[in-house]
């Protein structure tokens, strides 16, 4: 199975959706027309239908109805299509049908089929060479199956194509050139299948396409500029898989009426091209995981309906152009894992339906945009791996829609917003590795749809925040070690039912480990070590019996190590070295399997 067979092109089914509407309707148009009289009895054609299905290994309960008994129905058959005199068969639909086995040559017999869709099944072997006795045919989909061979049709007997769609096959060999004598082709999809070779520059005549996908293939050489002449295109895929060499042609600047480009993950070299600034009617570009250079050019500016834009996994550089304050329709750009610097210009804060950006690692100084946020439409903000200074924006919730925030590793300082308490649709949170200072905000640790916490490594002050009415049941990890927190763990510290790390070293947290940590029965690693802990372990924490590490080392506890420590079976590190506990150490630890390893007092 080819591996681009796991990723669908989202768009590209969206659009043969339209696509194959569009085609019925050509049916309908077409079967207003007088079928010959030559054409095969209702029998005959009932007969070649049946033959079909006795290739079939498995198929769907609704083509129960294809029995030769049944023929004077057969314009009622599951999939089938009749013309208005309902005398031939003009379409045949069993896509999504659960068929598996091979589909016969039989099919080649239906000569009066406009359309014919097989999608979706499970077909395998070689699709039937003589598809072109179909002379008529408009609409063919033979995509998501397991077609294997060469596709060396008799393409010049297809002259009425106008959709062609094999996507998610394993078809292999060399792109057929006979598909550019199919003038009326406007549809062309070959992605996610194993062609090998070069692109053929000829496919540059197909000048009625309106979408193109060799994307998810085994293609090399360079990316032919003679496409540039497929004006029509308004979608096009080429990445994925296929290794180019060389760049993007300037030629693609010809593409006027492009709404959608994706050239991702296919070995792209050299600069982004200026001419593609040229493409005013774009909303997607993508771009993303090749090894692209240079900075991008400000005419990218001009392209005022670009929705969707990314350029991630490259190794471009420069700054963000200040043309950017031109793309009001923008709601993602991703420019992450390059090496941009300079700061973050306050015009893509000022974007009005920006929803994600994702700009991280990269070498990017200064500020945060302090409007971040504002526009009230920020769904994911990631900043880490840069070199940004100053205050977290106040603004970046604002429209309760962020579900993303990760902004650690940089230089920021000052307290956290307070208005992040108030933002439940928070889900992952990654502030760590910076020089946050102040109180943890009121509700943050509580938030209804968080799984991750993370503000390790800041210097964070105050209390653990405790909320006895709030039950944040989808944390699994929280990690504020290494800050300066103090004061008692509140007993709410037991709402967190779901968590699975709690990692609180580094800190001077005081007074006793309260009993209600036993509640935290699916936690698998907690870490209080180097605090100022005192009184007794509590017994409770036996109940944590998915525990396999456990560190309290380095606080102020006494008393007995509790026998209840002995019930946690799969505990594997088990350190309380460093406090003020008995020497002695229960005997039930030892009738399991011992921790790997283990540690009790002072070495």
């Amino acid at each position: 199975m080819h591996p681009l067979q796991i990723r669908k092109l989202p768009m590209a089914a969206s659009d043969m959706r339209l696509v194959f509407v569009s085609s019925l309707f050509l049916v309908f148009l077409a079967s207003s027309h007088s079928i010959s009289s030559h054409s095969p009895s209702l029998r005959r054609q009932a007969s070649i239908l049946v033959s079909i299905k006795q290739a079939f290994e498995t198929s769907n309960p609704s083509l129960n109805s294809w029995r030769l008994s049944n023929h004077t129905f057969l314009c009622s058959w599951a999939g089938v299509q009749c013309n208005d005199k309902n005398r031939s068969i003009v379409s045949l639909d069993i896509s999504n049908s659960n068929i598996s086995g091979s589909l016969s040559p039989m099919i080649t017999q239906l000569q009066t089929l406009i359309t014919l869709s097989v999608a979706g099944n499970s077909f395998a072997g070689s699709f039937p060479a003589d598809i072109h006795k179909l002379s008529s045919l408009r609409f063919l989909n033979i995509s998501t199956n397991q077609f294997n061979g060469s596709l060396n049709w008799e393409f010049s007997h297809l002259k009425e194509l106008v959709v062609l769609d094999a996507y998610d096959n394993d078809f292999s060999g060399s792109l057929p050139l006979g598909v550019t004598q199919l003038q009326k082709l406007k549809h062309l999809n070959f992605g996610g299948n194993f062609f090998s070779g070069k692109i053929p520059p000829s496919y540059g005549g197909l000048v009625q396409l309106n979408y193109l996908s060799l994307a998810g293939n085994d293609l090399v050489g360079f990316i032919p500029g003679e496409l540039g002449n497929l004006t029509n295109l308004k979608q096009l895929f080429l990445g994925y898989y296929n290794e180019f060499d060389g760049g993007i042609p300037p030629e693609f600047g010809k593409l006027v009426n492009l709404v959608h480009l994706d050239l991702a993950s296919c070995g792209l070299e050299g600069q982004i091209p200026p001419e593609l600034g040229n493409l005013n009617k774009l909303d997607t570009v993508f771009l993303q995981m090749n090894q692209l250079s240079g900075s991008i050019p400000p005419q990218l500016g001009n392209l005022s309906r670009l929705k969707s834009f990314d350029l991630s996994n490259n190794g471009l550089t420069g700054e963000i152009p200040l043309e950017f304050s031109q793309l009001r329709e923008m709601t993602l750009l991703q420019l992450y894992f390059n090496k941009f610097h300079g700061e973050i210009p306050n015009v893509i804060a000022e974007l009005p339906k920006l929803e994600v950006l994702m700009l991280w690692q990269n070498n990017f100084t200064g500020t945060i945009p302090s409007k971040l946020g504002q526009n009230g439409k920020l769904t994911q903000l990631d900043l880490s791996t840069n070199k940004l200074t100053g205050l977290v924006p106040k603004s970046l919730c604002f429209g309760r829609r962020l579900k993303i925030l990760i902004l650690l590793n940089n230089f920021l300082f000052g307290p956290l917003p307070d208005d992040l308490g108030q933002c439940e649709t928070l889900w992952k949170v990654r502030l760590g590795q910076n020089y946050l200072s102040g109180l943890i905000p009121n509700g943050f640790l509580y938030l209804p749809q968080l799984s991750l916490m993370e503000l390790q490594n800041n210097y964070l002050t105050g209390r653990f925040p405790e909320e006895t009415s709030k039950v944040p049941s989808k944390l699994g990890q929280m990690n504020l070690s290494n800050n300066r927190l103090s004061g008692s763990l509140p007993t709410s510290i037991a709402n967190f039912s779901s968590l699975q790390i709690l990692l609180l070293s580094g800190n001077q947290f005081t007074g006793e480990i309260p009993s209600e940590i036993g509640q935290l029965k699916n936690v698998l690693k907690l870490d209080m070590r180097g605090n100022n802990f005192t009184g007794g372990i509590p017994p409770e924490i036996g109940n944590c019996l998915l525990l396999t590490y456990l560190d309290l080392s380095q606080n102020k506890l006494s008393g007995p190590i509790p026998v209840q420590v002995a019930q946690i079976r799969i505990l594997n590190y088990l350190n309380i070295s460093w406090n003020h506990l008995n020497q002695s150490l229960p005997k039930e630890i030892g009738l399991h399997e011992e921790p790997n390893l283990c540690r009790f007092l002072p070495q």
